[in-house]
């Protein structure tokens, strides 16, 4: 079982994509922001991608961007160890990871015999897929896409999300404005706005829903 870092997102996806597209949705992030980088966007461009390969096949797979915790796909837990030994001389002021529940932890606990760090999960989230779609019962008002005139209100709404679903992780603004003017930002309109969404991560078979809120006097109304 060895670590290879990859030198651009082009090869570690020739690498890695067959395992990443065998459970596309919870693979999403990695594979879109391999992808991305790959088109040479911005916000992609300081990501980093390893994979680790046991018998000439890739077992697990990460994504690092500087100032950003590591994300890891499910894989054996010694190959998340594996990759915690590689990372530590190079970063070794690493405060969290990401990733699927059993393999954090092993990447964790190695982490905590080479660094005398105490573990604390600061959150646990979920990806829920979409299978099937049933017969909706629409609200009133439409769909809007947020333009740069409504970013204090996405901002605020965002702000909002964050303090209720309990993120540890401060807001990003230039994130926020980036998603605005790429236009992944969308309104619910009745008389105001109502209610937000982003979408984002596209991969080839799929896309992500996130950031939705809709403020509490807004709620159960379709």
């Amino acid at each position: 079982m060895q670590v290879i870092e990859h030198p651009s997102a082009s090869e570690f996806l020739d690498t890695a994509r067959s395992m990443l597209e065998e459970n596309e949705a919870a693979n999403a992030i990695i594979l879109s922001y391999s992808h991305y980088q790959t088109q040479a966007i911005e916000s992609a461009m300081t990501t980093n991608f390893y994979c680790i390969v046991e018998d000439d096949k890739p077992v697990l797979a990460a994504m690092f961007t500087k100032g950003i915790w590591p994300l890891l796909t499910e894989g054996p837990d010694e190959a998340a160890r594996l990759l915690a030994r590689y990372m530590f001389p190079k970063f070794p002021t690493l405060k969290g990871v990401h990733g699927s529940k059993d393999t954090a932890l092993a990447f964790v606990e190695e982490w905590e015999s080479l660094t005398r760090c105490n573990l604390e999960i600061q959150m646990n989230s979920r990806i829920y897929e979409c299978t099937a779609v049933t017969q909706l019962n629409w609200a009133e008002g439409t769909l809007k896409q947020a333009t740069m005139e409504d970013i204090k209100l996405v901002q605020q709404w965002r702000e909002s999300f964050r303090i209720e679903a309990e993120i540890v992780i401060p807001q990003n603004v230039d994130q926020i404005v980036r998603q605005v003017e790429n236009g992944s930002v969308y309104l619910w309109v009745t008389d105001r706005s109502v209610s937000t969404v982003v979408s984002s991560r596209g991969t080839e078979n799929t896309g992500t829903v996130g950031a939705v809120y809709t403020p509490p006097e807004q709620r159960n109304n379709g």
